[in-house]
């Protein structure tokens, strides 16, 4: 573990902590289209870049995160914000396990997930959120799964959700198109782009 910039990162990590301090100031087109504050769902949650900006706003901020080493960080990057709640886990449709698959070592937050036991997998909907302002999901490619384990929490208070599809899901046998019509049948529409985010909102 080293600093940088002030931030808890992990050794082998290159460049994905200079990605996330550039682009999450794309965060506020979807806190613009928010009507209240009360509750984010976040994920991956990384170092804790997003889950610490998402506080400054939320009364509470979820967020998950599998991979061990990011997890450490991110646990002593949240340490001091008792609003951040985080689970060394991923979201899934269903409760499960699973193991990392890191795509680019260097990296750490360019991983997937696959079939294994290190971490818990768990739906959105076990954390029992009524109250969900904004959903915030950049899981590469797991975004889908992670809709369809989160449809009460979003059917309680049908928040903004945010994903950055780039096209990974198919590995797990979704499209980016499969995803966006799955919250076209529950109501939602394209509200807005930001780089690779695409912004929903019913």
């Amino acid at each position: 573990m080293r600093l940088h910039s002030g931030w808890a990162v992990p050794d082998a990590d290159q460049c994905c902590i200079q990605a996330a301090l550039a682009e999450v100031c794309d965060l506020g087109a979807s806190l613009d289209l928010c009507k209240q504050f009360r509750t984010a769902i976040q994920a991956g949650g990384n170092m804790g870049v997003y889950p610490m900006a998402l506080a400054q706003k939320f009364q509470r901020v979820y967020t998950v995160e599998p991979d061990a080493a990011n997890y450490e960080a991110l646990a002593i990057n949240t340490i001091n914000q008792p609003r951040v709640i985080i689970r060394w886990a991923a979201f899934g449709q269903d409760h499960g396990k699973a193991a990392i698959d890191q795509i680019y070592p260097d990296n750490a937050g360019a991983h997937q997930i696959k079939d294994g036991a290190e971490f818990d997998v768990l739906p959105i909907d076990s954390l029992g959120v009524t109250d969900c302002d904004l959903l915030q999901l950049d899981v590469e490619g797991s975004e889908h799964q992670a809709i369809l384990g989160a449809i009460s929490t979003i059917e309680a208070s049908w928040p903004v959700i945010t994903l950055e599809l780039k096209g990974l899901g198919e590995r797990y046998g979704y499209t980016d198109e499969d995803t966006i019509n799955l919250l076209a049948d529950m109501g939602y529409k394209i509200a807005d782009l930001v780089n690779r985010d695409v912004i929903f909102t019913k």
